[in-house]
Formats: structure tokens, sequence, C-alpha cells
């Protein structure tokens, strides 16, 4: 399957998401502005902050499913507009789901999906 072809749906309390994908066929990485543009089209594209603030609150609730994935919102670091928050399991610590700061500005791989809000 192609990388943007993935969409997970998934649900916490009574919120709809969906995490997607977004590399094209035999791409590796892509910047993180690409990566917003591209996801950017359906759904009002990534979910900022009170819906990463609720993702945060939550987390617990995560599908397993997702843990192989490092989840990105469109949420700002304040202070720095280049950096978004990130939800991330797979490869991050013990196992348990962390948030973290990350920046545009670096390459995202395969093992990263966009969380978008569903209707």
């Amino acid at each position: 399957m192609i990388h943007k072809d993935i969409r997970i749906p998934f649900e916490i309390e009574d919120r709809r998401y969906e995490a997607v994908g977004f590399l094209d066929e035999n791409e590796k990485f892509v910047t993180g502005d690409v990566v917003l543009a591209r996801t950017a089209g359906e759904n009002n594209g990534a979910v900022t902050d009170e819906d990463a603030l609720f993702i945060k609150d939550h987390v617990r609730l995560l599908a397993a499913e997702l843990s192989e994935y490092h989840l990105v919102t469109n949420q700002r670091e304040p202070g720095n507009s280049r950096s978004i928050k990130i939800f991330c399991s797979h490869g991050c610590h013990d196992g348990r789901w962390w948030d973290f700061w990350n920046s545009l500005d670096r390459w995202w791989h395969s093992d990263e999906l966009v969380v978008r809000r569903l209707p």
C-alpha cells in the first residue's frame, strides 16, 4: 500500500478522527510543510489546538493500531510557528504515548501519520 493511501479511522469518546498518510509512491520523506499541504484538502486538514489538547487529555484511549506511528497535528508551539505537536508511542520511551514538539523543517517519514477530525 502506498503511504498516502493509509487511512485509519478511530474514535475517542464521541469524537471521530482519522490518521492519514502523505507520501507518494517511491518517496522516502518530505518536509513538514508538504505534509500539511497534502493533507489539508479533506476534513479541514490536520487537527489544531482544541483537538490536539483533547487527544493529549485522552491519549490512553488511542487505538492500539496507531501505536506503530507518530501522530502529527497542526497545533503550533507557542512562540515557534515552525514547530508542531506530535504524539508518539512507537520508538518513544517505554511504549506509553508521549507528546512533544517537532520542527516542520525536518524530514517526515512513513512512520508518521496526520490526524484529521471527521464530521
